[in-house]
């Protein structure tokens, strides 16, 4: 059996503790209590609580303010990351972290109610209390000294995530995984079968050819890759002239799940995935679908257009 005490913040509890515990069998007997009010809390619910089996029987409770003691104000000297760094991906949230107000003995002050601001390096970093109802918060409230929290970044890379509570803080770093996407384009006059990356000659009436090679160099499979070629299509910059054809299978090389092409100069309409341009159609744009790219894994595409 115990008294047990909630403070709130509104309608938040920031300290929920058990004072005066007793168990076994006893005749009535006396149990005083000294308790710190958290400094945020402005209301709290008074229990008279039995934990166990049997009955308990509780007589004259009260609570007591007492002006003439001399109360030390509670004080802490660091804040310790007890939860491992992690690793996640740039489409998860974290497992719980858990961190700890420490007073200079490495004790943790379970007074401590202040608030504690969470901060990541990363300005894609978010935080929140729940990871199954995500709410974004940049504060939390400890309860008896420990927070806990989740975190998430669509950025990859390496952020450091800090706690501070007032002029003290603690930081530990931690890693974003991401797909890294590499997109390579090769081109051979089809006179000769020497595929390059360096400019080519090709004459009036003769027809190029494009490879398209997209890869994944990350450690993070990526999903609903799109990859679009306008350029070459470009007559403000090139002299090519009407799409000759498309291959969506490139030997040595997986092949992309859908394609499409657009007539329209400005981009903007796109005909339906999975629609191929016709020979001598004015194309002014190809663009190519991978439903998921995994780690290391490359497709490719083949397209030729004619020189003017």
């Amino acid at each position: 059996a115990c008294i047990r005490i909630i403070w709130f913040n509104g309608s938040s509890v920031v300290s929920d503790v058990q004072y005066a515990g007793i168990s076994g069998t006893n005749d009535w007997t006396y149990r005083p209590a000294s308790i710190t009010v958290p400094w945020n809390a402005n209301g709290l619910m008074f229990r008279c609580q039995n934990a166990g089996v049997g009955t308990a029987w509780f007589d004259d409770c009260a609570l007591q303010y007492v002006p003439n003691l001399s109360f030390e104000e509670v004080s802490a000297s660091s804040i310790v990351f007890t939860s491992s760094p992690f690793s996640i991906s740039t489409v998860q949230s974290s497992n719980t972290i858990t961190a700890e107000v420490r007073d200079q003995f490495g004790s943790v002050v379970t007074e401590w109610g202040k608030p504690v601001y969470l901060r990541s390096t990363s300005q894609q970093g978010k935080f929140s209390v729940s990871r199954a109802v995500w709410s974004d918060t940049s504060v939390i409230s400890p309860l008896l000294g420990r927070t806990s929290f989740f975190y998430k970044d669509s950025r990859g890379g390496n952020p450091g995530i800090t706690a501070t509570t007032q002029a003290i803080s603690g930081t530990q770093t931690e890693t974003v995984v991401m797909p890294v996407i590499t997109v390579q384009k090769l081109q051979r006059n089809c006179t000769d079968s020497f595929l390059t990356t360096a400019p080519i000659v090709a004459k009036g009436g003769e027809t190029v050819e494009w490879t398209v090679i997209i890869t994944n160099t990350g450690v993070e499979t990526a999903i609903d890759v799109i990859v679009t070629d306008s350029e070459v299509f470009d007559t403000g910059r090139y002299y090519t002239g009407n799409f000759v054809g498309m291959d969506t299978v490139v030997a040595g090389y997986n092949s992309v799940d859908s394609w499409t092409y657009t007539l329209d100069p400005a981009y903007i309409i796109w005909q339906s995935w999975g629609s191929s341009p016709v020979p001598d159609e004015n194309v002014k744009g190809l663009r190519w679908k991978i439903n998921t790219l995994g780690i290391n894994d490359a497709r490719a595409v083949r397209f030729r257009s004619r020189i003017k």
